[in-house]
């Protein structure tokens, strides 16, 4: 399975994977922005609100608010903070006219990010504890941790 995973990437070339990390955020991005304008236009009884709402969609909001179309493009810089980012700015209407360019921009830096820093360290890491029993247990605690705060924050 590691093997899979840590070859996956050298089996594309640098565009078409830069092009699917790509496609990947944007498509993400603009389905978030669709949950917030549904949650503003009567979703407000839904499990979506529940979920963004708090001190982080609080954040977000207030960010959104001070730099427009620029907190959508810095948002994919995030982790964590862009899903509330794209959402809040569903939730205040912001045009999709607007979102668009923004979230290009955003889709663009993620992916070169992702493409190239980011998926040599995710191989390194891969690499590193498939030569190990320890090491793929430490993957196997650091993603049964991920998943216990995820899970935790939910419940909340």
């Amino acid at each position: 399975m590691i093997d899979v995973l840590v070859g996956w990437g050298e089996s594309l070339p640098f565009v078409a994977l830069w092009v699917v990390f790509f496609l990947g955020g944007l498509v993400r991005g603009h389905v978030l922005y669709v949950v917030g304008r549904g949650i503003a236009s009567g979703g407000r009884r839904s499990r979506f609100h529940d979920v963004f709402a708090g001190p982080r969609m609080e954040r977000a909001r207030l960010f959104v608010n001070r730099w427009g179309a620029l907190a959508v493009a810095l948002s994919y810089l995030t982790v964590g903070f862009q899903s509330f980012v794209q959402v809040s700015t569903g939730m205040a209407g912001m045009s999709v006219w607007r979102f668009t360019p923004a979230a290009v921009v955003g889709s663009m830096a993620w992916a070169t990010i992702y493409t190239t820093i980011g998926f040599t360290v995710w191989q390194v890491w891969l690499q590193a504890a498939a030569r190990s029993v320890w090491g793929l247990v430490g993957v196997a605690v650091v993603g049964v941790w991920l998943l216990w705060r995820l899970l935790r924050q939910r419940v909340r």
